[in-house]
């Protein structure tokens, strides 16, 4: 519809179209899944019957393999790590290779949330050629969201905030050797 007032034309639209989802991301036929309402039991880790934590699922896993994480709020952590003098990662994914990575990655993006209220410490990440993609985290505690470490790993298209109570926090921390951060946002 056209209005016309003087010297001023306004154009009234339609609604506009729907949004459409946000797109799923390419999940492997082999992968291994995880989600809030599964069950940690070595007959578990289909698609159909997910891990219910990453510890025991990356317990199950190997290198290269594909943890594939359903849309949900998990109160655990991605990897964590302890203080024993040094900083020791534990609960960790295998490592994959140069040729074979392995992918941490969220059947969703933004669908799958850590939300570590509570936490003293971050989700963590210290092993070799591993990818972090899609994820959203939350509440990390004292040391803030997450950390990459290691040698040669990506946290991908990952949004990290409302995390970090210590001067020395921060919302995504990167140490290590030639880890990426790319396409990440925080707040």
């Amino acid at each position: 519809m056209l209005i016309n007032v003087p010297g001023i034309s306004i154009v009234k639209s339609q609604a506009p179209p729907p949004i459409d989802p946000p797109p799923s991301n390419t999940i492997p036929p082999d992968a291994l899944w995880i989600a809030t309402d599964g069950t940690d039991s070595p007959s578990s880790g289909s698609e159909s019957q997910p891990y219910q934590t990453p510890a025991y699922a990356f317990t199950q896993g190997s290198s290269g393999d594909t943890f594939a994480f359903k849309n949900g709020t998990y109160t655990s952590q991605l990897g964590s790590w302890e203080w024993s003098g040094d900083r020791v990662g534990t609960n960790q994914p295998p490592s994959g290779t140069s040729g074979d990575r392995t992918v941490i990655i969220a059947e969703n993006p933004g669908g799958a949330i850590f939300d570590q209220s509570g936490a003293d410490v971050c989700s963590f990440i210290d092993g070799q050629y591993i990818d972090v993609d899609g994820f959203k985290m939350i509440n990390g505690g004292t040391y803030g969201v997450f950390n990459v470490s290691g040698s040669n790993n990506r946290l991908l298209n990952t949004g990290c905030g409302n995390g970090g109570t210590s001067t020395n926090s921060a919302q995504i921390s990167c140490g290590g050797n030639n880890n990426l951060i790319e396409d990440c946002w925080v707040w």
